[in-house]
């Protein structure tokens, strides 16, 4: 399942439920990703991801990757 329509644009759907995952982490939580030292608070990567901006995008991959991962481990045999 794609995030993103043709036109390149987060649905309001997956904006709502990637920012309440992040609303339940911790507020002093700092994330960098890629090579950067660039760090993101919390409340930076939500503000990011409502303004559906690069990094917004950029969240919106982690957090449903993260979420299709889930997914798979219930078709894994030793569970």
């Amino acid at each position: 399942m794609n995030n993103l329509n043709k036109d390149n644009h987060i649905s309001q759907e997956v904006v709502d439920l990637v920012v309440a995952r992040l609303k339940s982490m911790p507020e002093n939580v700092a994330i960098s990703i890629g090579g950067t030292s660039e760090t993101f608070t919390t409340k930076e990567m939500i503000r990011n991801v409502e303004e559906r901006n690069e990094f917004g995008h950029t969240m919106v991959k982690v957090q449903m990757n993260y979420l299709r991962s889930l997914q798979d481990l219930n078709t894994l045999s030793f569970l």
